[in-house]
């Protein structure tokens, strides 16, 4: 593909692209896009491919639309490519016209191979690029960020299935957009592994050390910590990193170069860190992001949804400290904070335990305030009242989403209490059942 001087924006996120933590990053964009295409009514598509073999495949679309819609104010059209490797000709230029019309283009989670199987037979790369020459907004994160290097790792291959790591050949987007001769490696500061080095797509250092000596001479790493934006402008010629973690060029087997996230830098200045001018580099940084270890040392912790956790965890501590205080208007507000952490991260396409571990949580806490709502009821039914609304509350929000376990839940433990709750056409109404033996 020839290099454009293009007038577009390239992104490349490691992770958490349908999550709270990019939401302002993905109204910014979709502002930029207006402006530089001069349409309000701004062509949004998201490109389904990556996740397309899987049999939730629709779950997955209509969670990400939901997402944009609701937390980003824009209806993305999902652009259902479905196989193309065995496409007859007019579907694969239907999809290809589809493509090249978008002013913004968005593909995320899934499987990077399968992705470029199907993108490769359809050639869909130069549809790709099209979008960015015309001032658009390209947007590639995990599965579909892999696939834009001039080489892909296999993840899927060499994590879960064991092959010898290797490489695919890449789209080679990046450089055709930037000049980078490079691959992108997301998930860069991954912890998942806990006791085992998970970092850099999973490979971990050994892996990717391999891999490395593998890749033509000059060809560099760019790598993208979890829940965080690269953003290349072409316009100015710079990278922005939003999020929570850092952008960071490695070459020669280490990281040379980190941009952190909140900074700007030319784009010039990750070319020459990663050919080996870091001379021409405007001022030093980092060479290890935050949370990212030496090999051989204790490895980090955490997870890809570090931040709903840490959410959780100062929740799950506010709750608790109340709770010793006999504070059940902070309790309450905690609990409710839980539960609506768990709403705003559910569009979050990533597959993981967390939403579970949230779950779990609030049940926890659901529980430990119905029995303070039980043995409250022998002084003042009044002092307990916010307390028994906001688990009806929650309850209520339970059934509405169809988590039918957890409003079962929690009606059993106020039932156990001695609150009866009974569901009428106006609400939910309750009475405490004093225990004669009370």
């Amino acid at each position: 593909m020839e290099r454009n001087a293009a007038a577009g924006t390239l992104v490349l996120m490691g992770s958490g692209e349908t999550t709270p933590t990019m939401v302002t990053t993905h109204k910014a964009l979709l502002d930029r896009t207006r402006s530089r295409t001069g349409r309000d009514d701004v062509r949004a598509r998201l490109l389904t491919t990556p996740y397309g073999f899987q049999e939730n495949a629709g779950e997955i679309t209509a969670k990400a639309r939901q997402y944009f819609a609701h937390n980003v104010g824009v209806d993305v059209a999902a652009i259902d490519a479905g196989s193309l490797e065995d496409a007859d000709g007019l579907t694969v230029e239907r999809v290809r016209d589809e493509v090249r019309r978008s002013d913004w283009l968005f593909a995320g989670p899934g499987s990077p191979t399968y992705a470029l199987r199907q993108w490769r037979a359809a050639g869909l790369a130069d549809a790709i690029g099209q979008v960015h020459r015309g001032g658009g907004t390209v947007v590639l994160a995990s599965a579909a960020a892999v696939t834009a290097g001039s080489h892909a790792v296999p993840v899927y291959e060499v994590y879960k299935a064991g092959q010898v790591p290797h490489w695919w050949e890449g789209l080679g987007l990046v450089e055709a957009l930037t000049g980078w001769p490079a691959v992108v490696i997301p998930h860069f500061d991954n912890a998942e592994g806990g006791t085992h080095d998970t970092r850099f797509c999973y490979l971990g250092e050994r892996r990717l050390s391999a891999m490395e000596a593998e890749l033509p001479e000059g060809t560099w790493v760019l790598g993208v910590d979890e829940h965080t934006a690269c953003i290349v402008d072409g316009d100015t010629a710079t990278v922005r990193v939003e999020g929570r973690g850092g952008v960071h060029v490695r070459a020669g087997g280490e990281v040379v170069l980190t941009v952190g996230a909140g900074e700007e830098r030319p784009m010039a200045d990750l070319a020459a860190a990663g050919t080996g001018r870091l001379a021409e580099v405007g001022r030093p940084t980092e060479t290890v992001a935050p949370g990212v270890v030496d090999a051989g040392s204790q490895l980090a912790t955490g997870g890809p949804e570090g931040p709903f956790l840490d959410a959780l965890a100062a929740e799950q501590g506010r709750f608790d400290d109340a709770l010793a205080a006999q504070d059940a208007e902070t309790a309450t507000a905690a609990a409710l904070a839980t539960e609506q952490l768990i709403r705003d991260w559910s569009a979050d396409t990533q597959v993981s335990d967390a939403a579970e571990r949230g779950t779990a949580q609030l049940r926890g806490m659901i529980t430990r305030l119905g029995a303070l709502a039980g043995e409250g009821m022998h002084d003042h039914v009044e002092l307990v009242r916010p307390v028994i609304e906001t688990l009806l509350h929650v309850r209520e929000d339970a059934r509405q989403r169809k988590v039918y376990e957890v409003a079962d839940h929690i009606r059993g433990h106020m039932d156990a209490d001695g609150i009866r709750v009974k569901d009428t056409r106006e609400g939910a109404v309750w009475e405490w059942d004093e225990p004669s033996d009370r």
